[in-house]
């Protein structure tokens, strides 16, 4: 078909424009995108998969944009939805960078002193890829 799907960093919005006539879009979805990591969407020929910022994982039908189903899987944001090619299969990806906390409450520090202070967090693995069966008539 002749249609192009997009979504944005802090957008809830998926959009679906028609490249004949892309003077403004067909059909949007919507999912909680409060952050700045990028959150994919996944496509078959019927449904259109997306993560949400919430650990949700969201189904909506690609022609009325209407929500088939929801599901929440994980405590961190779900970053990646994909059918498999063939099989009644989905795979969804969740996770998060954690970064550390640096001290920016201290003065200013000379060249010739040590070196800025970072508080260590015990190191968490958030991170994790699920496949799960999927039946579309169900969604």
């Amino acid at each position: 078909d002749l249609e192009v799907a997009s979504g944005h960093r802090k957008d809830g919005q998926i959009r679906v424009w028609d490249l004949r006539n892309l003077a403004e879009h067909v059909r949007s979805f919507s999912r909680p995108c409060q952050s700045n990591q990028r959150l994919a969407f996944g496509l078959s020929s019927t449904v259109l998969g997306a993560g949400g910022s919430d650990g949700s994982v969201y189904f909506f039908s690609r022609q009325t944009a209407e929500l088939l189903s929801s599901q929440s899987v994980s405590e961190d944001p779900i970053v990646s939805v994909d059918f498999h090619w063939s099989e009644s299969l989905i795979c969804t990806s969740a996770g998060t960078r954690v970064f550390p906390n640096y001290d920016r409450d201290s003065p200013p520090r000379e060249l010739e002193e040590a070196p800025l202070q970072v508080e260590k967090r015990p190191k968490v693995e958030t991170g994790c890829a699920q496949v799960w069966s999927f039946d579309v008539a169900r969604a």
